[in-house]
């Protein structure tokens, strides 16, 4: 296995760990403490995530584009929601107070992992020097 894929994979499971502890840092506060909209876009967002550690994982080709396509915008996408003063329905803002040092924990560990997934497409991009994979 070359040192690209290692470092995919390993970002993987990092992600699917960050992201299991903060999905259960929501369940923790219930889910009624976000918007119906936010609750909704936090499953499509665990959809999404899943959908790229299980490609990670069984080495589908599209994997590192994936990776790197899906990590900055889940990246992006945590950090919208929890890290910026509330701006719309899609906010759950800790910046205005309030969050559990927990929750800050869990939020900045998925949003890490997820920029650890990006990276590691890149790299693994980077070191295979592989066409991207047909239609």
């Amino acid at each position: 296995m070359s040192s690209g894929t290692v470092a995919l994979k390993v970002a993987a499971v990092v992600l699917a760990i960050s992201s299991a502890l903060h999905n259960a840092d929501h369940f923790r506060r219930g889910t009624d403490s976000v918007s119906t909209e936010l609750l909704w876009a936090g499953y499509a967002g665990m959809g999404w995530t899943i959908v790229t550690v299980v490609l990670i994982l069984i080495g589908h080709r599209w994997a590192p584009v994936v990776a790197v396509s899906a990590g900055l915008a889940l990246a992006v996408g945590f950090a919208a929601a929890h890290w910026l003063p509330t701006w719309s329905v899609f906010s759950d803002s800790f910046v205005e107070g309030g969050a559990s040092v927990v929750s800050q924990a869990a939020s900045l560990a998925e949003i890490v992992g997820a920029l650890g997934v990006a990276a590691a497409g890149v790299y693994a991009l980077r070191t295979e020097r592989a066409p991207l994979p047909d239609h």
